[in-house]
């Protein structure tokens, strides 16, 4: 990385800030000499070892560096050469003479590197030592200057003059809402202390001082400022944690908060205190108070030692107890308690979030941990994580030269990391922010070149994982112009790739990279001629994969020219290719298995097939696109590979032709075979439900059915229109209550609608704003929850709304996504500012407290919440998953729990209050139910793919209703009625019709095993 990066811009800024610096702590600048020489074996190592240890202290040292041809001048008067220095007499004669104040010497051999650093004209050696491992230039040359400055830096300190330093007031509170709060104790902290005389305050110039947060540095607010990141620790250093009080007072806005301050001395010159105490959120004269009687007892603690001569120490203990409180405060903290370097605590630059604020706060508090140890790599990397992320957020909040800066500090605090030492997470950060970072296009190349170029240089000497050295060699292959080398390398370093376990993986991505120096320029004759010719080596290759991607380049270049062109004999080449890729699955599943499903050479032939049909109908060819795809589905599931993504977009496309076609078998066994075979979880939900109703369809098909129902429920309308999305229903006061949706509009919010059962038309509920995210109902009150609009109470008894939100009451956050009734309280669901848990709350609207019950849990879009009734249970709350839902039916709890038995398919039972089983199934049917139900003697259950019930007992199941993109989301029976939500609206049916369509249904079931159907 240049050397006019971000410790140039720190360097700059010191001098605007040096009217700040007090005049005890100015260091008198001081010269440093550098001789680097060979002691025998390594002469290449120490020749690029003097410029980079010598660019290296030119932005770590303060004082001014000798130049080298000094020495070299003084070396010939004294008719001594660099090689002569070995002898430690020589050495001090050549540091009497150069007009230097230190002297530091690199000794190479091929073993071992030896540094040793000397005062002048004291001849005093400092400190010493021998590097054995790393013997890397680049690597050497950051760890040799970090040591050198930091030894020189220690044993120039003041003995008797303490040092402090302010961290932040971390709070333990999921919500974040005290970050306002927090900046301001900070800011009004220094502003008292620096009245003190006594004490002296000191902060690093970091890049936090970029964001303005140290403008009250440069005001003279403190005193002084150490310049980099080689300098000693602070002797105290103050922080305090503090969390919001369990119970809270509904009516008031300002929370009661329990307080703990810390003074801890790197140093090892005081004890460790501790100081708690309780305040509410608008008060800061107590902390204050309570901060300054700390600091004053510490400082006169750390003076006394001073002065009886107690040498300053370094403690790693309370060092690894700061870091985890830096930590903490990073937007996107650590998913688990207890080891916060192990767990991923931080974010690339699309992940991490937070808001500017809390990027500055965070960066703060590691900067904090950095005036312990300023060369700790984990601390290093998570501010690195910090900038990037400040680089690719807030556009708006930074300048385009601040963005810049960002990056650079970023990048350069990172590479640092790695150089002082190369673990699995420095090499990490370093691959993934140096080699793969895309912020910033202008510098780019050039660190992305220099970071692929370290990893393939160092791939023998460290431990990079695979990915990492392909990435590097990708790097170095894409910045390769000339095409006829670039297939040169890729023929060359393909074999190696196919031997190791993601070789055939990035191979792929490899070989993905040469297309795309076509796509700016495809016209051009010579292009397509190199990429032809390149094609059809491929076809001859030994290498079966290697045929294979020969296929695929050649229906790329006929794609393109179809494109361009638009002739037929293009589209029938195309074709050609795309058949005989298709062919060649079963042989590349059988070769290679898992090598070769990990492969993108799936998804790049799902693409073309996908648009095949149009180029058939287009061209009027002979092929058969839906043939194709139908064999492509085969083969995929063949060799194992049922990966949602690569065949339900080809099921969408398929399916309507097989049902034209009345092939209901073969669609039927397609659909079962993917499905019993999938691994239940993850994302597609949507798809998954969709092809379980195909599933149910062609069933019917097949056994005669009528599964259109829909006709005999009776749909109620609503006073507005896009009434789709009927998401929940519940019954208050004998009328019905629920949340209308409408999802296809991305503009429109969720709302309450109102349905009195006498009328066939449902009322939206004007007072209620903001987006609905639930609704639940006690005997007194309704309680609706939004996802920013915080909540509303409406009294039974009157009909009055009352909102809550976070200014108006003790409500934690405006973001309130579910909400259950228990006896005559709510609870409701908070997620933390992550949106990683969902926080539960106790909120009684009869005596205005909420409290904090410490239970969250991960949620999900579909997932609800309801009261604990099980009495084997120690939550207060059950959340309502995929795999259990719970029913309260006459004062007796239903359970349904699902659990996987093959794959897909789920073993389903439901029970009563005493353990009884009414139903025990194995199916997919039910792995997506939103809610169920007993009415009318029988279970119900609301689905993604159907609506269906079962007899209690008979352990059968029997599907009432089911069709294409239609979903059952909830149910509630009121005396004869009962009334579904679904993503076509509200309906309801009476009892007589229900039972005359359940006895309907139980009569059509077939007793034919599927097996021995055949197509009609």
């Amino acid at each position: 990385m240049k050397v006019t990066t971000v410790f140039r811009v720190w360097f700059l800024l010191v001098l605007v800030c040096c009217s700040a610096l007090s005049a005890q702590e100015r260091i008198q600048q001081t010269s440093l000499a550098i001789l680097v020489y060979c002691e025998g074996g390594n002469q290449e190592l120490a020749e690029n070892l003097q410029p980079l240890i010598e660019a290296e202290a030119s932005l770590q040292w303060d004082g001014r560096l000798v130049e080298r041809a000094e020495i070299d001048k003084i070396l010939d008067e004294m008719k001594i050469s660099i090689s002569g220095l070995a002898d430690a007499d020589k050495q001090m004669q050549l540091g009497k003479m150069i007009p230097t104040d230190c002297l530091l010497t690199v000794r190479v051999n091929k073993e071992s590197v030896k540094t040793t650093l000397s005062l002048f004209p004291s001849t005093t050696i400092i400190h010493e030592k021998e590097y054995r491992e790393r013997l890397e230039p680049q690597s050497l040359s950051v760890n040799i200057v970090t040591n050198v400055i930091k030894a020189y830096r220690e044993h120039s300190r003041d003995p008797n003059k303490p040092q402090i330093s302010i961290g932040s007031f971390f709070y333990t509170d999921p919500h974040r809402r005290f970050l306002d709060y927090s900046t301001e104790l900070e800011l009004q902290l220094r502003q008292e202390l620096i009245k003190d005389k006594s004490i002296v305050l000191t902060e690093r110039l970091f890049p936090s001082d970029l964001l303005g947060e140290f403008e009250r540095t440069r005001a003279g607010i403190t005193e002084n400022i150490t310049r980099n990141l080689s300098a000693p620790p602070s002797d105290i250093l103050l922080y305090g944690e503090f969390q919001p009080k369990s119970e809270q007072d509904l009516t008031k806005p300002n929370a009661q908060l329990e307080f703990t301050l810390f003074a801890v001395s790197p140093t090892g010159l005081c004890e460790n205190k501790k100081v708690e105490f309780s305040c509410y959120s608008i008060e800061t004269e107590i902390p204050l108070e309570k901060v300054k009687n700390l600091i004053q007892q510490v400082s006169n603690e750390v003076r006394t030692n001073l002065a009886s001569g107690q040498k300053r120490i370094f403690s790693q203990k309370e060092f690894e107890e700061f870091k985890k409180q830096a930590f903490q405060l990073m937007p996107y903290p650590p998913m688990k308690d207890g080891d916060y370097y192990k767990q991923e605590y931080y974010r690339g630059p699309s992940q991490i979030g937070g808001k500017p604020a809390e990027f500055e706060r965070a960066l703060h508090m590691l900067e904090c941990a950095m005036l312990f140890k300023g060369d700790d790599t984990q601390v290093l990397v998570c501010a690195g994580a910090i900038l990037n992320g400040m680089t690719d957020h807030f556009i708006d909040k930074y300048s385009k030269s601040d963005k810049k800066n960002f990056l650079d500090a970023s990048l350069e605090l990172i590479e640092r990391a790695y150089f002082i030492e190369s673990n699995w997470n420095t090499r990490g950060m370093y691959a993934n922010f140096c080699l793969f970072n895309s912020w910033a296009p202008d510098e780019r190349p050039s660190i992305a070149l220099k970071a692929a170029q370290q990893i393939w240089n160092t791939r023998d000497s460290e431990h990079w994982h695979s990915h990492q050295i392909h990435s590097a060699f990708s790097t170095l292959f894409a910045f390769e112009k000339d095409f006829g080398q670039q297939y040169q390398q890729f023929l060359k370093a393909s074999p190696e790739y196919e031997k190791q376990d993601d070789g055939l993986r990035e191979l792929f991505d490899l070989f993905r990279t040469i297309p795309k120096n076509f796509e700016k320029d495809f016209s051009s004759s010579q292009d397509i001629q190199q990429a032809q010719l390149f094609a059809e080596r491929l076809l001859y290759d030994q290498s079966i994969f290697l045929q294979a991607l020969g296929h695929m380049l050649y229906i790329e270049i006929y794609s393109k020219m179809e494109e361009l062109e638009k002739k037929p004999k293009y589209a029938e080449e195309f074709y050609k290719h795309l058949e005989a890729s298709v062919d060649m699955i079963p042989a590349l599943n059988r070769l290679y298995g898992k090598k070769f499903t990990q492969c993108s050479y799936s998804s790049f032939l799902r693409g073309f097939l996908h648009k095949s049909p149009i180029l058939q109908e287009r061209y009027n060819l002979k092929n058969n696109a839906y043939e194709l795809m139908e064999k492509y589905i085969d083969a995929q599931m063949q060799g194992g590979n049922y990966i949602l993504s690569e065949i339900s977009i080809l099921f969408r496309s398929l399916l309507p032709s097989m049902w034209e076609e009345g092939r209901y078998k073969r669609a039927y066994d397609l659909i079962s075979q993917f499905l019993e075979h999938y691994t239940a979880g993850g994302s597609g939900d949507y798809d998954r439900m969709w092809l379980a109703t195909e599933q149910t369809r062609f069933l019917s098909a097949l056994e005669g059915k009528n599964l259109s129902f829909m006709k005999q429920l009776e749909k109620i309308s609503f006073d507005e229109e896009n009434s789709d999305h009927v998401i929940k229903v519940i019954n208050f006061r004998k009328d019905i209550y629920g949340i209308l949706d409408n999802p296809k509009n991305s503009y429109s919010n969720a709302k309450v609608f109102n349905l009195i059962p006498s009328e066939q038309q449902a009322h939206i509920l004007k007072q209620i704003s903001g987006d609905v995210s639930d609704i639940a109902c006690t005997n007194s009150f309704i309680g609706i929850s939004t996802k920013m609009d915080g909540f509303y109470l409406m009294d039974r008894t009157n009909s009055q709304i009352r909102h809550l939100t976070s200014q108006n009451s003790g409500l934690p956050s405006e973001n309130v996504t579910l909400v259950c009734d228990s006896r005559e309280d709510f609870f409701i669901g908070i997620p933390d500012k992550e949106n990683l848990y969902t926080h539960v709350y106790l909120l009684n609207p009869n005596i205005n407290s909420i409290n904090n019950t410490d239970t969250k849990f991960v949620s999900h879009t579909y997932w609800r919440l309801k009261s604990n009734t099980i009495k084997t249970e120690n939550s207060p709350v059950i959340p309502q998953t995929w795999n259990r839902r719970t029913a309260v039916i006459k004062n007796e709890t239903l359970e349904l729990l699902c659990s996987r038995a093959l794959s897909a398919i789920k073993d389903v039972t439901v029970t009563n209050s005493k353990g009884d089983y009414l139903l025990s199934y194995k199916g997919f049917e039910l792995s997506y139910v939103y809610d169920f139900t007993m009415w009318q003697g029988q279970l119900i259950f609301a689905t993604g793919n159907g609506l269906y019930v079962s007899t209690p007992g008979s352990n059968e199941l029997h599907c009432l209703i089911s069709e294409p993109d239609l979903l059952f989301f909830s149910l509630c029976a009121l005396d004869d009625r009962l009334y579904i939500g679904t993503s076509e609206g509200l309906y309801w049916v009476g009892a007589d019709t229900f039972l005359e369509l359940v006895k309907s249904v139980e009569q059509a079931n077939l007793k034919t095993p599927i097996g021995f159907l055949t197509d009609s």
